[in-house]
């Protein structure tokens, strides 16, 4: 059993998992299973972005989110969303741009940017979603078709009751 000043700071390391014993008893046990499986598609992903030259960061907060929103995205609302602010995006924006992963249109008022993905940004967030595709494939080879169901569905529960909790307080 280790202690949380032991914890390694490689968390994609199996390893760790291993040293942590885990039982149904421990509170914490779900935020640190939670953690582990997070980093790890994070992990993917920036390795998998590294291969295109691109930050996980950017990939992350820009590419994944405009492909999720139907590949567009109003660029001072990636300020709002990460509370940071515009300069910052801005430059994470122009290297995207630059580097041919998005495009960044006028919108009608003059004023407000559309950012949406290029045909190339477009293919890396495919290939980088069939990375993880496989990671999560092989993380639930043992699992019948049906267990896997109703661990997502109790996932998705679980998460619904997270944004009720939040709502409320």
């Amino acid at each position: 059993e280790i202690e949380v000043g032991d914890w390694s700071s490689d968390v994609c390391s199996s390893d760790l998992m291993k040293k942590f014993k885990l039982d149904e008893d421990r509170k914490y046990a779900f935020d640190f299973i939670v953690t582990i499986l997070y980093m790890q598609h994070l992990f993917i992903k920036a390795k998998k972005a590294r291969e295109f030259s691109i930050d996980v960061i950017d990939y992350y907060i820009i590419l994944e989110i405009i492909h999720h929103n139907n590949n567009e995205f109003i660029q001072k609302d990636f300020a709002q969303l990460f509370d940071k602010n515009e300069s910052s995006i801005t430059r994470a924006l122009n290297h995207l741009e630059k580097s041919g992963y998005i495009e960044r249109i006028l919108c009608d008022d003059n004023k407000s940017k559309l950012v949406k993905l290029s045909p190339t940004g477009r293919n890396i967030v495919l290939e980088v979603e069939k990375e993880v595709s496989k990671f999560d494939e092989y993380i639930f080879s043992d699992f019948s078709p049906e267990n896997v169901k109703v661990g997502i569905k109790n996932l998705i529960d679980i998460a619904n009751n997270s944004f009720d909790y939040i709502d409320n307080i």
